[in-house]
């Protein structure tokens, strides 16, 4: 057995990728693979040897992971390890050689309970360009531990190829931060979390435009946009105006979305926090796996302003804060979601580390970063003059159209939100886009189904027609989008009764098409029956909003019941 220099609990995350990491060994989450361009020449020598001086001075690179015959996992600090090196030449060779390399590193997982759990592969694509790609398990690192190990690793380089001593600061060692969250009580922390997440039993039930709920994940994709400069500068403004964080705006923005998506305004989406204690001394020079995973409950309201909602979600996220050490699985535990069952399906991230500013100063930049999250949906969000989202999804469950939809959806609610933060909630726009990816995938000749496949054949073409007016296919699907919208403002959602009282017309159908989107319940109204019948079905079937006209309007009787003329 390799000589060990250490050996302590896992963090709460770590538990949680160790038992992923079991349940699917050769899955792919987690795995984390950077790549990156010099724009100077390299001394594949000194390279090695400047990764390892960095793998002797942090535990993290050296670690592995051991569970059988134990009262519980440990992390394993290995005295020494093997530096996982290669180079090669690519120079000569076709152009997608390079892209055949790093698939072929893909594919090479990690046992984590062998150490190192990363590697370094270094191309040479031509005479004046080189690539490195280090990939490792997120099971040792996150994104704030990565920057300062390629730090020291750029710090050293310098050094060894200029003939210099290797000289870095001092940094402290990764077990103290798990001592640390040995001695945190958790009594307060169950009180809090019980009483937040009180009355949920399940995750926000994403609707989405591909595949059915139970369908196995699928390989994941990416879609990348960017909030434009201005934008960007108003809503800072904006947060600094209402003493808010940009991170509360984002969960706003994504609360909204995701209220979209699935037709309720009690939302729940996970969300990654540092994880760094400002009372842990030189916790920001550690690394390690600080980042911890928790939800986050938000109440989309249908009433007051977007500027009230923000101080809210503030005050709220900012005492949560307290308590983001506590392990999800405890979290989990003190809910009322069934064991088994996941609290989230949606996953908020940040990338504020001054990772691109290292790297600069070191002659290199970004080529391309591939991972992936055991989530349907991940927002990667990162700050600095644009706002950049990074949208990751499960293919099996939406589609390049509507991952798309989802970002763009993003992208015009923080525009809204820059334009007037004072404007009420309900004069957020309807984005048109948003409502596909809102729409539960149905099963062949659903009428949902039926209307998107005639719109993707032919849009213009005539849908409904009458004395009255028509419609084409592209705006029936954009009208009852709409209506479909304004009814989730108003507390619609899956299964909710949602009463038409509309004479034979174009709206008629308008109606029914955009209840259904919103996964409501459809009680039909005949316009000719008797009142007194009209009124029996609306308080027998307890219709929540009734869609009519203005002249029908005035003879329903429908107390309790929103009434929407159209």
């Amino acid at each position: 057995m390799p000589a060990l220099d250490d050996a302590y609990p896992l963090t709460p995350l770590q538990e949680g990728l160790l038992f992923h990491a079991l349940l699917e060994p050769g899955s792919a989450d987690y795995f984390e693979q950077l790549t990156f361009a010099f724009d100077r020449p390299v001394d594949a020598e000194a390279m090695a040897a400047a990764w390892r001086h960095v793998a002797d001075r942090h535990a993290s690179l050296r670690t592995a992971f051991l569970w059988e015959g134990l009262e519980e996992p440990l992390q394993v600090v290995h005295t020494a390890v093997d530096v996982p090196w290669r180079v090669v030449d690519l120079r000569g060779g076709p152009p997608e050689a390079l892209a055949a390399l790093l698939d072929e590193d893909h594919r090479q997982r990690f046992d984590v309970t062998r150490a190192p759990l990363w590697r370094v592969l270094l191309a040479r694509v031509d005479n004046d360009r080189w690539v490195m790609t280090w990939s490792f398990h997120h099971i040792v690192l996150d994104g704030w531990s990565g920057s300062l190990v390629l730090d020291d690793v750029l710090a050293a380089y310098d050094a060894v190829a200029a003939g210099r001593p290797v000289a870095l600061s001092p940094t402290r060692p990764f077990r103290d931060y798990v001592a640390w969250l040995g001695r945190r009580d958790d009594v307060e922390a169950e009180a809090y979390w019980r009483k937040t997440l009180a009355g949920r039993t399940g995750p926000t039930t994403l609707r989405h435009d591909r595949g059915h709920p139970g369908d196995p994940r699928g390989p994941q994709a990416e879609v990348e946009v960017d909030v434009d400069e201005v934008v960007t500068a108003r809503l800072a403004a904006t947060a600094r105006d209402l003493r808010v964080t940009t991170g509360t705006v984002v969960q706003a923005a994504l609360a909204r979305v995701l209220a979209g998506l699935s037709g309720e305004r009690d939302i729940v989406f996970g969300q990654t926090s540092s994880g760094r204690p400002p009372a842990l001394a030189a916790v920001d020079r550690m690394v390690g796996l600080f980042v911890n995973t928790l939800p986050v409950r938000v109440e989309v309201p249908t009433e007051g302003s977007v500027r009230s909602w923000l101080v809210d979600l503030q005050d709220r996220y900012t005492r949560q804060q307290e308590f983001e050490h506590t392990p999800l699985v405890d979290v989990q535990s003190w809910s009322d979601v069934p064991r088994g069952t996941p609290l989230f399906e949606v996953l908020l991230g940040f990338e504020n580390y001054p990772l691109s500013e290292r790297l600069a100063g070191g002659g290199l930049s970004f080529a391309a970063i591939r991972e992936q999250v055991g989530y349907p949906l991940v927002l990667v969000v990162t700050t600095g003059a644009r706002l950049g989202l990074r949208l990751l999804y499960d293919t099996n469950r939406f589609s390049p159209v509507g991952a798309r939809a989802v970002a763009e959806a993003l992208v015009a609610t923080f525009e809204a939100i820059a334009a007037d933060a004072d404007r009420p909630l309900t004069g957020l726009p309807l984005v048109r886009g948003e409502m596909p990816a809102a729409v539960v995938a149905p099963p062949p000749g659903n009428l949902l189904a039926l209307l998107d496949a005639a719109v993707r054949v032919d849009p213009g073409a005539v849908a409904v027609e009458s004395a009255r007016g028509s419609f084409t296919y592209a705006e029936l699907a954009d009208r009852s989008a709409r209506l479909a919208q304004y009814l989730h403002g108003l507390g619609v959602g899956p299964e909710v009764p949602v009463a038409v009282c509309l004479p034979r017309s174009p709206d008629l159908v308008v109606a029914v098409l955009a209840a259904l989107t919103a996964g409501a319940a459809h009680v039909p109204l005949d316009p000719d029956y008797p009142p007194q019948r009209l009124a029996f079905v609306l308080a027998d079937t307890a219709a929540r909003v009734v869609l009519t006209t203005t002249t029908l309007s005035a003879g329903l009787r429908a107390p309790g019941a929103v009434v929407v003329a159209l």
